[in-house]
């Protein structure tokens, strides 16, 4: 499974999503969880690169 965000909004959701998993402690997580959360951490990682490469290019 592999997630792309594509706005802020869904950026936010993510985040949320995951501090609701964190939340629940890493030893209480399923396997299933812990594949998510994996998923959705790499999605936002990947979208904050994007985004600050982005506000890079357009400041010079």
């Amino acid at each position: 499974m592999k997630i792309i965000i594509k706005s802020k909004k869904e950026y936010h959701q993510i985040i949320a999503s995951i501090y609701t998993l964190m939340n629940k402690g890493e030893n209480s997580l399923t396997k299933p969880e812990l594949s998510k959360l994996e998923v959705m951490t790499r999605a936002a990682e990947d979208f904050e690169k994007n985004t600050n490469a982005l506000l890079k290019c357009n400041s010079k």
